[in-house]
């Protein structure tokens, strides 16, 4: 998601809030030892959870993904829309995007780094390392020792028991050496375009105002157009 500012009519326009404006990207892979996603379709909603939830589903459908042999999805850690993902598509991998597991790594060692630079850093490479190679519970076990060390300042402690907690609750979607084999991206790259081509490329553009039904609608006749341009055909066929 990215955040586009909305107006409402109301006498005379005036700035409201920040709305969020949610993207599905769906692709194909093409394997091998450095995969490339191809043939990316974007959708987009301002819609709440529910909406953005029917927007999931029918995109999927609409490209194939009820005859594909397997479907994968990239996401960050929010709860929600991983609710989304066990709803529509259950059988789905499940992976947490690679960049939002190792910025809980990077924020522990950015606290320890305010006192002892050579440890903060020596123990981000070994943590990034593990996670590469998939070695979740050996991390978690990491972030605990460092959360239960009462020779550690308490903003590295704090930073410390998040991170546990975090790779806890997405253990399951972090073997990311297992998913490299596979030939699955462990990275959200394709959707952080998007947003850049959507909403950055369009929404966000200095002078752009919006009320709420013009954004919507202009955000579905961007993703639609970009689809066109570069899909004539959907992924099924």
């Amino acid at each position: 998601g990215a955040f586009v500012p909305l107006w409402t009519q109301d006498g005379e326009q005036r700035p409201v809030t920040w709305h969020e404006a949610k993207l599905v990207a769906w692709y194909r892979v093409r394997p091998g030892k450095d995969p490339k996603a191809y043939g990316v379709h974007l959708y987009g909603t301002f819609q709440a959870k529910a909406g953005f939830g029917e927007l999931l589903w029918a995109s999927g459908y609409a490209q194939g993904a009820d005859q594909a042999k397997e479907v994968v999805f990239v996401c960050d850690g929010a709860a929600w829309i991983w609710d989304l993902v066990q709803t529509y598509f259950p059988q789905a991998t499940q992976i947490l995007d690679w960049a939002h597991a190792v910025a809980y790594v990077d924020a522990v060692a950015q606290a320890w780094a305010t006192v002892d630079v050579e440890a903060a850093e020596a123990w981000r490479a070994e943590q990034r390392t593990a996670l590469w190679e998939g070695h979740v519970v050996a991390v978690i076990r990491a972030c605990e020792q460092c959360a239960g060390h009462s020779g550690l300042p308490p903003e590295v402690r704090e930073a410390a028991a998040r991170a546990a907690g975090y790779f806890r609750t997405h253990r399951h979607r972090m073997r990311y050496k297992t998913f490299r084999e596979q030939g699955y991206l462990i990275g959200s790259g394709v959707i952080e375009s998007g947003i850049k081509q959507v909403v950055a490329g369009r929404m966000t553009v200095s002078g752009a105002h919006w009320t709420e039904d013009g954004a919507e609608l202009t955000l579905k006749a961007r993703t639609a157009f970009l689809r066109r341009l570069r899909n004539p055909l959907p992924l099924a066929a």
